[in-house]
């Protein structure tokens, strides 16, 4: 099997195998076949299924290579983005089913590693959830940490010694949303439900929106991507954290904060 560095292994094929066996009987027996003359001989019947499992071995070799060498690449992209940053972590725990937040370091917290864990701690299965972030917490964050945090636990390190780790759970707020739209004076046909228009609205929520992030209902409910046949558009939303009356402003959210909406909650204002 030849080698480039270029295309890697490249098979031989059925056609070259049969010359070299053909060149091997001419030596053996002192005979000299030609590859046509070869071909109608019982030499050929007798290596013919040979030869093809031999071209199926070099092709099975061949792909072998090039799916080590994407383990090869897949490896390295996992050390070239470990898990500590903030990017990694947020990935590790992503991969394992549960969204986080990480609290922003000041001066006043360095040292202090506060996550916000997206979890119902009245879910069935709330224990075997927080075990898992305690877990990752400890197999991805770097020593010398103090954690911060409302749910606590121990976990045993491979030497036997036990830490301490801890998280955060959300500050839920069930949401209101009033979407006002102005139809435009070129058109007085809207083609969308109002069915329609909650589902895209909450569709676009949660598309663009997450635990710890501030709230901008600018984004949720466009003209050129959900309403062309409006000429404006404005979302407000109320809950406690705006004294349950409704507003248009960017809530800056907190890393713990977690706004939850129900279509039954959304208010569609055609004028």
């Amino acid at each position: 099997m030849a080698y480039t560095k270029e295309n890697g292994y490249i098979p031989t094929t059925f056609d070259d195998i049969m010359i070299k066996l053909m060149q091997g009987i001419n030596s053996q027996f002192n005979t000299n076949y030609t590859i046509e003359t070869f071909q109608g001989t019982n030499f050929y019947k007798y290596f013919y299924a040979l030869a093809q499992l031999l071209a199926q071995d070099e092709i099975d070799t061949s792909l072998i290579f090039e799916r080590y060498k994407d383990y090869i690449r897949t490896t390295n992209e996992k050390i070239a983005i470990p898990k500590t940053p903030i990017i990694g972590l947020i990935d590790t725990f992503d991969k394992n089913g549960i969204k986080i937040s990480v609290r922003k370091v000041t001066t006043d917290n360095a040292g202090r590693l506060a996550v916000c864990a997206l979890l119902d701690a009245s879910a069935s299965d709330y224990q075997q959830k927080k075990q898992l972030v305690l877990e990752i917490l400890a197999q991805y964050t770097v020593a010398g940490l103090f954690y911060d945090g409302t749910e606590t636990g121990s976990i045993t390190l491979s030497n036997n010694q036990v830490f301490d780790f801890a998280f955060y759970l959300p500050n839920y707020f069930s949401t209101n949303l009033k979407l006002t739209i102005n139809l435009s004076h070129n058109t007085q046909l809207i083609s969308e439900s109002i069915d329609v228009i909650q589902k895209t609205l909450l569709n676009n929520i949660a598309a663009n929106y997450s635990l710890g992030v501030d709230f901008e209902p600018e984004k949720y409910f466009t003209i050129s991507r959900d309403a062309n046949y409006a000429s404006k558009v404005l979302l407000e939303y109320s809950n406690s954290k705006t004294s349950n009356v409704f507003v248009s402003s960017i809530y800056t959210a907190s890393f713990q904060d977690f706004f939850t909406f129900d279509q039954q909650n959304v208010e569609v204002i055609i004028v």
